[in-house]
């Protein structure tokens, strides 16, 4: 089944927390991309400036700007301060989001 209004807005929040900060976003192939986050549309897709792009045992890439496909993404790592509680609080009948 499709998602939840309450869900899709939760991630709308978290979405807007994240522009302008940069994140670590590993992808399925195992490339990993270090930048800036500009926008992230509605298919989940990630546009990033100013990223740093590695592969164990190769040298860094840097790239002015990048878009990744949503469904190319493993996870992402979030900035610290992002308080993932205060989003996701679990006041919805004990479903989770992210875990």
């Amino acid at each position: 089944p499709g998602r939840s209004k309450i869900e899709i807005m939760k991630i709308k929040i978290l979405f807007k927390k994240i522009l302008n900060e940069f994140i670590t976003i590993e992808l399925k192939n195992g490339i990993i991309l270090y930048g800036l986050v500009v926008k992230i549309d509605s298919y989940m897709n990630i546009y990033l400036r100013n990223a740093k792009r590695s592969l164990k045992g190769k040298s860094s890439i840097l790239i002015p700007t990048i878009s990744i496909r949503g469904a190319k993404v493993r996870y992402i790592i979030l900035p610290n301060w992002i308080n993932l509680d205060s989003i996701f609080d679990n006041s919805n009948g004990g479903k989770k989001f992210i875990t």
